[in-house]
């Protein structure tokens, strides 16, 4: 059962395009942080204190964030040398991302609390 599993979720990993792929690598990043309570904000205020003391390294973002925000958010972690991902949400794992942390999370440099 295992083994098909697996064979499944690679053949998966090949329908999906490459931003597809990309997202599902940097959410998987953003889980595999958060599992192991490494080095993550997510909700808009957390991510903001974050870019406040420099600490984000990439922010995400999903698509359903309203424009002006994510383009603050954006420019804000772009001027301190860390980089962006918009999440497309309209897909599952993306959905999830929403409906768990509005959309909001950020992979960071060093902790902030």
């Amino acid at each position: 059962m295992q083994g098909l599993h697996q064979l499944v979720e690679k053949a998966d990993e090949q329908l999906l395009d490459a931003e597809q792929r990309e997202g599902r690598k940097r959410l998987d990043e953003f889980y595999s942080r958060l599992r192991d309570g490494d080095l993550v904000a997510y909700s808009i205020e957390e991510v903001e204190q974050a870019i406040r003391f420099g600490a984000v390294d990439t922010v995400l973002i999903a698509s359903t964030v309203p424009r002006n925000q994510r383009k603050d958010l954006e420019t804000s972690v772009e001027q301190q040398g860390g980089d962006d991902y918009v999440i497309a949400s309209d897909t599952e794992r993306g959905s999830q991302f929403v409906n768990a942390f509005s959309g909001v999370g950020a992979l960071l440099r060093f902790p902030v609390k």
